[in-house]
Formats: C-alpha cells, sequence, structure tokens
C-alpha cells in the first residue's frame, strides 16, 4: 500500500520520531519530506504542550497546509496553517484543584505547565522530583489562581518505582472522572474523560475528511494504544513494551533504529 492508500501519518514524539538523545536522524527527516512533498498530511501527537512541540515543528520545516498537531496527550488539536485549535478540552478550574487535593493526599507534587514552565505548589513536605526527569523549568508558587488554572493536563513526574505504585493505586473516583495514562516511565497524566491521542486522531481525520482506514500511525508508549488501533493501520515501535505492540498491526525497528523511515518508506513510499 503507498501514498494513495494513507493520506494522514501520525508521528508520536518521544520515543518513536525522536531518538533516545531527541534527535531525528537525517533519514528520517527526508523521509517525511517526501511523503509530505505526495501530499501526504503530516501529525505529530504527543504528550508534550504545545511550546514542548515547536522546536519539532521548527526541525522538520514543513509546509503549513502539510502540519497537524495532537498535544497533550490528545487535549489539543492544532492546525499549523490557520494557527487555531480544532479542538482544546482542558480541565476546570474545580478539576485542577480537586486533582491538586488528591496529590497532597499521597503525597506526591502535582505539576500544571504555564508559560515553558511546571507550575507547582510550594509545599515543603512534598519534594519536587520533576527536577531529574524534566528540562523544563519549576516554578514554585502559592498563587492560587496560577496553580488551579484551567489546563489541558495535570502531570504526576516521579522516579518509575513511584509511577508503578501511583498507576497501581488510582482511586475509583479519580479513574471514573478523569482520563489517566501514563505517557513516560516517570510521567503520570490526567486530562478531561475521554482525551486520548485515538479520539483526537478521529476529531483531526473528521476534520480533514480522512476515513480511518486512511491512516497510518506510530507510536511506543501507553498512551499511544487508542491512537494504534484507531487508525487503519497502526505501528508499535521496535523499542515498545509487549502491551503496546499487542495494540498495534505491525512493529518496526526502535527509535534509535530508525524505525519512523522504515515504516513509511515500507508502508507508504514503496
Amino acid at each position: 500500500m503507498g501514498t494513495k492508500m494513507y493520506k494522514l501519518v501520525v508521528l508520536d514524539l518521544d520515543g518513536t520520531l525522536l531518538t533516545t538523545d531527541k534527535k531525528i536522524t537525517d533519514r528520517t527527516k527526508k523521509v517525511i519530506w517526501h511523503l509530505a512533498a505526495q501530499g501526504v498530511i503530516i501529525a505529530l501527537a504527543s504528550g508534550r504542550t504545545m511550546s514542548g512541540i515547536r522546536g519539532v515543528i521548527d526541525e522538520l520545516s514543513l509546509k503549513s497546509e502539510s502540519l497537524y498537531v495532537i498535544a497533550c496527550n490528545g487535549a489539543q488539536v492544532w492546525s499549523e496553517s490557520t494557527q487555531h485549535f480544532i479542538a482544546n478540552q482542558c480541565l476546570s478550574v474545580d478539576d485542577v484543584r480537586f486533582i491538586r487535593q488528591w496529590g497532597r493526599l499521597i503525597g506526591m507534587a502535582c505539576y500544571t505547565q504555564h508559560a515553558g514552565e511546571l507550575v507547582v505548589e510550594d509545599n515543603r513536605d512534598i519534594p519536587l522530583n520533576a527536577r531529574r526527569y524534566s528540562r523544563l523549568g519549576i516554578h514554585v508558587t502559592t498563587d492560587t489562581l496560577l496553580l488551579n488554572m484551567p489546563a489541558p493536563k495535570v502531570m504526576f513526574i516521579e522516579d518509575q518505582f513511584s509511577i508503578d505504585l501511583l498507576a497501581q493505586q488510582v482511586p475509583a473516583d479519580i479513574i471514573k472522572r478523569y482520563q489517566c495514562v501514563r505517557s513516560e516511565p516517570h510521567y503520570y497524566e490526567v486530562m478531561a474523560m475521554g482525551v486520548n491521542k485515538g479520539e483526537a486522531c478521529r476529531i483531526l481525520a473528521a476534520y480533514l475528511g480522512i476515513a480511518s482506514v486512511n491512516i497510518l500511525a506510530l507510536g511506543n508508549e501507553l498512551n499511544d494504544c487508542e491512537m494504534l488501533r484507531y487508525a487503519g493501520k497502526g505501528i508499535a515501535m521496535g523499542n515498545a513494551s509487549e502491551v503496546v505492540q499487542r495494540c498495534a498491526d505491525d512493529i518496526t525497528a526502535s527509535n534509535d533504529e530508525e524505525g519512523v523511515a522504515k515504516a513509511i518508506t515500507r508502508f507508504c513510499l514503496n
């Protein structure tokens, strides 16, 4: 199946498009440029916020009409050509406040993001371990307006063992009320109910008038599973866990072995 089959290619970033050292290889860029030149639309899908994705957008240097972005695990769908959100589903002030209260109860810091920084409550009883796992600056504050602003997601950023425990002990009132996902080994994220990359793909596909059978998606983490299932062809990276690979139709090489370039060449350009 070539480019006539796939009209939209959706790429996760960390662990998929990006290598372990957060690079895009020259070969991968050339393959993506070739694909876009043939009229295929590219969507970048990430747990990152828009500001965290902007560097990747700039590096790819695609024409704006060829590029869309799914940010914050699907809470936001962005059109690069119109510079507007197609969808933007945020947690309310009450939601953010409720999740922060849960964080205090379990002794874990809750982070939102504002102006390119992680925003966290000033609480001396709770350690701020995000410094070990995030490149973003941390804004520690007691400003309740800033802490509880509407946000596309709330994050817990801890060591892998702590996130393992958290994922196993989320209370029923959180699970029933919100969409929770582990986006990376050190990240556990909470969004509005129904928010995920698969639903964001459906919204984008409807906007573009593209059927799911004409979508190819690549990912490696648990937050990619709905997207891999929704796409006509879902491809898991070689570095993905067995759980994620079982969600996919096929498996490519790892992110450090140019798995994205190999999959696009195999399914779209041959």
